[in-house]
């Protein structure tokens, strides 16, 4: 995840400020009530390709231009013209976007959601988010009582998850995501359903499905170039980067550091509850989440008393 975002007007670059990701707490079941892994009933293990597939392979990755651009609202259509990002998306929506318009005829006219990361990754470590997560936050209850002050929403515990781009069925919605690095993510066939405790919330803060992945089944590590389709719920992880001179790590030689360059993108479909402004990129052409499906959330994330509600 990303932190303030700035615009460089001189050349439409989208930049965003990287924040620590906050330490991982181990998430304890309410069912075991201590620090157990939650049972297998609450993740769904596919067998055919049901919570994540690969869709299509970029023979031909964009220039980089240096682009980090997280969670940019735009336009679905069928032209770049009618999308409204700035120009500096083109070559990503003409490789990636543009290929994919068959499954993604339903989110037609409707607001996405564009990821780009193309900063330079040093060889053993990771380029995004490491650990098991998912896409979907699970229950934010201080957003949900947000909701419920402002007569939009239901105080009481939810039954679902705030959605991250759900999936309405199978390539229905969801998430479309890739790298040009081979080995640098991971996901997993499953679906994280209901869980134990009083929401029926099995996916701990910020998407943290740690304790889940003894139930998740087989790992597959994606192939560079591959684009996948997953659900909003389906477990994923970044990996650390091989070097590619055969060293285990550059500090064991105490050489500099070897700089990977990898590109990563994202597409998240229309269905997202929350857009947290202050760790997303704006559309420099006006673009804003659509007020009858996303609320836009100002302030920290991972300061659950800081956000609030506004207007788009």
């Amino acid at each position: 995840m990303r932190g303030a975002r700035a615009w460089d007007a001189r050349n439409t670059v989208m930049r965003v400020r990287r924040i620590a990701w906050p330490p991982g707490k181990r998430w304890t079941s309410a069912v075991a009530g201590s620090d157990q892994d939650v049972p297998a009933q609450y993740v769904q293990v596919g067998t055919q390709h049901e919570f994540c597939r690969g869709m299509i392979l970029v023979s031909d990755w964009p220039r980089r231009q240096g682009l980090e651009i997280n969670m940019m609202p735009f336009i679905m259509a069928a032209d770049f013209e009618g999308t409204r990002l700035p120009e500096s998306c083109r070559a990503y929506y003409e490789h990636i976007v543009a290929r994919l318009q068959r499954v993604l005829a339903k989110e037609m006219g409707r607001v996405c959601y564009l990821s780009i990361d193309e900063h330079d990754v040093v060889a053993g470590s990771s380029q995004r988010r490491e650990g098991l997560h998912t896409e979907s936050p699970g229950v934010i209850p201080a957003l949900q009582r947000a909701l419920a002050a402002e007569g939009r929403g239901d105080s009481a515990p939810l039954k679902w998850w705030h959605h991250w781009g759900h999936a309405r069925g199978h390539l229905e919605g969801g998430i479309y995501l890739g790298s040009n690095v081979e080995g640098s993510c991971a996901v997993y066939n499953a679906q994280v359903v209901a869980g134990p405790d009083e929401a029926g919330n099995a996916i701990g803060p910020h998407g943290d499905v740690e304790h889940l992945r003894s139930a998740c089944g087989k790992r597959l590590v994606m192939p560079a170039n591959a684009i996948y389709w997953i659900t909003d719920r389906t477990p994923h992880e970044s990996l650390p980067l091989a070097s590619t001179n055969g060293r285990r790590s550059w500090w064991q030689w105490g050489a500099a550091p070897e700089v990977i360059p990898r590109q990563w993108f994202r597409l998240v479909t229309s269905d997202v509850s929350f857009w947290f402004r202050d760790h997303s990129t704006p559309n420099p052409n006006g673009v804003v989440p659509d007020p009858t499906v996303t609320s836009v959330v100002a302030g920290n994330k991972f300061v659950p008393e800081d956000l609030r509600i506004v207007p788009a």
